[in-house]
């Protein structure tokens, strides 16, 4: 009895459930067919929009153009204005000539056949004038028809801009009302749709439960055991993905150790940008000291020039010494201009090696992107295990840095290339200033010298040379602690490369154990 009383009241249940399924069913119909008919509406009302924005733009081209011929017109205006003031006078002119030729006339009786004939032309002139002055008048008044029409022109098309306006505000707002109540109907067909689903799946259930009744009860009893082993197996399978959260959880913070290494290794690299900048200031300085010292030198040519000129009255012994002494500073010089190539070649060299160091950290910025892009996949995984976003933050900061890094590596290559710039300009004067002390010395071989003068300007070009050799010697220093940095950042770049494969091949591990886990 109780079995029966059971299978009439799920009986019930299931045409209660039916009946109000197929209700459901009709409401979600009728929504639907309300959205369709909104969507129309709405497509409507965006052609429209998009058809006023058409002729808004277009009236607002024409309305441009009425403005540039306004002022064309008003330029015309001031023009006619002005030819009438100036024919104006010409006529006033005219009249007061005619007056005064009129009293000479009274005046003189002998003169009077010719200004009769000047009277004639000056009537002609006048009357010539005032036709002119007839035609203008017509222009002026043909212009100031024109500009009151273009005025009403203008005043329509305002008007009807302001029309426009008011008409598209009143259809944006009437859009935004329509695109609210379709998110409404959204959700409710949305929410309906689920309630059915819910209702479907109870009416299936029932019915299974019903074709249930009639299995045995002992069956019943086998199934809740076999769900009691399942639940079991399913509590081990929960224990097992914590455990590997908590591996996962560990990666992640060795993972943020070795961003906090890269961050100080970055702050390593800005500290030595910037002693790299120094030093080129500092030769930069010595470039323009030692352009001042070749003026100098110059100057001094042109003293002992004047003094070799001046002077004479010595033997041909001195000079012989004085040839064998400019024989010996020319190899000297000579020496000295192949040693300073040699440094300008090694500074080029230097250049390119610096130039590759960038590439190669231009390339490891790149992998460093890529793997600031599997960064933020894993992160996405992280944010799915509900952890914190303070690694989101920590990434972007970073990636500011590296884009101010390359900023500062554009900045020092400009500078590089202006000091190089400055180094060839120094060695082209250089080598003017050689052949001009070298023609000047061919030039002075009849002539007799001083050997105080000639030993103090040798004294001079000495002391110009050991100069240039300290900057050498600073110079090749600067390259030697160049190329020692060059291969620190090999170094470091190399280490950098095995943690990012390191990386890598956690971040694949990483994923494999999250498909594992999306699995279970």
């Amino acid at each position: 009895n109780s079995y029966e009383s059971n299978a009439q009241i799920e009986s019930t249940r299931n045409i209660y459930l039916h009946n109000s399924s197929n209700e459901l069913k009709l409401k979600q119909s009728d929504l639907q067919n309300s959205y369709y008919t909104l969507l129309d509406k709405f497509n409507r009302s965006k052609d429209e929009y998009s058809k006023l924005i058409q002729i808004t733009n277009f009236e607002y081209l024409n309305l441009d153009q009425v403005l540039l011929e306004q002022k064309t017109v008003n330029n015309e205006i001031q023009i006619l204005i002005n030819l009438l003031g100036e024919k104006s006078n010409l006529k006033l002119k005219y009249e007061e000539d005619f007056l005064s030729e009129l009293k000479i006339q009274s005046n003189t009786n002998s003169k009077s056949i010719q200004n009769s004939k000047k009277i004639s032309k000056l009537t002609i002139q006048i009357k010539d004038r005032e036709e002119m002055l007839l035609k203008f008048e017509k222009m002026f008044k043909q212009a100031v028809l024109q500009f009151e029409q273009y005025r009403e022109i203008s005043s329509i098309l305002k008007n009807d801009i302001e029309e426009n306006t008011t008409c598209l505000n009143d259809q944006e707002v009437i859009l935004s009302t329509l695109h609210s109540e379709l998110k409404k109907l959204d959700l409710d067909i949305h929410n309906e749709s689920k309630s059915i689903l819910k209702k479907e799946k109870i009416i299936m259930i029932t019915t299974e439960k019903e074709e249930e009744n009639f299995i045995k009860i002992d069956e019943v009893q086998y199934k809740i055991e076999e769900a009691q082993k399942e639940t079991e197996l399913i509590n081990k399978s929960w224990v097992q993905n914590q455990n590997q959260n908590v591996q996962l959880m560990n990666k992640r913070d060795e993972q943020y150790n070795e961003l906090k290494n890269v961050h100080s290794i970055a702050l390593v690299l800005d500290r030595k940008n910037r002693i790299l900048n120094r030093e080129i200031i500092s030769l930069s300085q010595q470039v323009v000291q030692h352009e001042r010292t070749l003026d100098t030198t110059k100057k001094n040519l042109l003293r002992l020039e004047e003094n070799f000129c001046k002077k004479e009255g010595k033997s041909s012994e001195l000079l012989n010494e004085n040839e064998y002494l400019r024989h010996s500073y020319i190899v000297e010089l000579k020496e000295n201009e192949k040693q300073s190539l040699e440094h300008a070649n090694q500074l080029k060299l230097l250049k390119n090696e610096l130039n590759e160091i960038k590439n190669l950290c231009a390339e490891k910025e790149r992998e460093s992107l890529s793997w600031e892009t599997k960064v933020q996949t894993l992160v996405e995984y992280k944010n799915k295990i509900k952890l914190k976003d303070s690694d989101l933050s920590y990434i972007e900061t970073k990636k500011k840095e590296i884009h101010r890094m390359q900023i500062r590596e554009k900045q020092l290559k400009k500078e590089s290339k202006k000091i190089m710039k400055n180094l060839e300009l120094s060695l082209l004067r250089h080598t003017s200033i050689y052949n001009k002390a070298v023609s000047k010395f061919d030039s002075l071989k009849g002539n007799k010298i001083n050997i105080q003068s000639f030993l103090k300007k040798l004294e001079n070009l000495r002391s110009a040379i050991e100069k240039k050799k300290k900057e050498c010697e600073g110079l090749t220093t600067c390259a030697n602690n160049l190329q020692h940095n060059k291969l620190e950042l090999e170094c470091k770049v190399a280490s950098l490369n095995v943690k990012t494969t390191n990386v890598e091949k956690d971040i694949s591990d990483l994923t494999a154990t999250i498909k594992d886990l999306e699995r279970l």
